[in-house]
């Protein structure tokens, strides 16, 4: 843990060397790896970055993050550093600590917890259409749960996880109408998901709901929000370009083949996948066809206005 936690600040000043929370940290690490080995407080105070007096909002509003704030146990441990950083070494074991040291310094590090749910780090951000509840991997040795007590949770991270869960409530309505083909039903309980709670995957299922309807106008708009409320929170860059991909599939529909193929190239310049470039070629080639049509039309009216 603590070796990718250096790892993570020196990326951190390798963007911004003078990043001064990122030169602490790195000194913090420095000192946990010499007290480490000579048997001292393993955390070298690098516990004390978790009283950032904005934590809380920055984990609530980054999509790798947010997750964390339904879960008791990890609330408890985050908790217990806050108020005592200098015994931060135990907590610092869990790997979601090195993301949320991630969030903190605004770098953009790809870190897997195995056991993350499906809206946490390290998973492709869900669609509607791929949005299917998977099973917990069972944990060869399961950590007993403790549950906090009133007073180690703060007011403010109880309000967010408390907002976080009844926006997935509504998420799972929303999706149970998509798969319906109810779609005003769905685009509902997405628009109220994302008004509990500022996930940007909220917005990426809604804009599903509006492409699925027909209202593509609405789409692009919602797929736009979803892009640049990505880019605010350093969002997974497959959801940015999964964003771009439906925006190019509604401008397509449109028959805006310029727009379409703009957006697709932007989808690709994010991630490249082999859906999206087939779908770039395709309206490469409906372009050409539909100038070529536009200009035999405008070949027979000019004939027709000479005679």
């Amino acid at each position: 843990m603590i070796v990718s936690a250096n790892d993570a600040y020196e990326k951190a000043l390798g963007l911004d060397p003078a990043n001064a929370q990122a030169k602490s940290g790195l000194e913090s690490v420095k000192r946990a790896m010499e007290s480490e080995a000579g048997g001292a407080d393993p955390s070298g105070g690098l516990g004390n970055i978790f009283n950032d007096p904005q934590l809380i909002q920055k984990l609530a509003k980054n999509p790798k993050t947010s997750y964390l704030l339904a879960d008791n146990e990890f609330m408890a441990k985050l908790q217990r550093i806050r108020q005592n950083p200098n015994a931060a070494g135990a907590e610092l074991s869990d790997p979601r600590f090195l993301q949320v040291i991630s969030v903190l310094l605004g770098i953009d590090m790809q870190f897997r917890d195995p056991n993350a749910g499906p809206g946490g780090p390290g998973g492709s951000a869900q669609e509607v259409q791929e949005d299917v509840p998977m099973p917990d991997a069972p944990s060869s040795k399961p950590e007993p749960k403790r549950e906090p007590t009133p007073e180690s949770e703060d007011e403010e991270a109880a309000t967010k996880r408390e907002a976080k869960a009844k926006a997935d409530e509504e998420k799972k309505l929303g999706t149970e109408n998509y798969k319906k083909r109810q779609f005003d039903a769905a685009i509902e309980h997405y628009t109220k998901a994302w008004s509990l709670f500022k996930d940007v995957t909220y917005l990426t299922n809604l804009s599903a709901a509006y492409y699925e309807k027909g209202d593509y106008e609405k789409c692009i708009e919602t797929c736009k929000q979803a892009v640049d409320e990505g880019r605010e929170v350093m969002a997974d860059f497959k959801l940015i370009a999964k964003a771009f991909g439906r925006i190019g599939s509604a401008y397509e529909k449109l028959g805006d083949y310029s727009q379409a193929i703009f957006y697709f190239n932007k989808s690709l310049t994010e991630h490249r996948t082999p859906d999206v470039l087939s779908k770039l070629r395709a309206a490469e080639k409906a372009k050409i066809v539909a100038e070529r049509d536009a200009r035999q039309i405008g070949l027979r009216r000019l004939r027709h206005t000479r005679r």
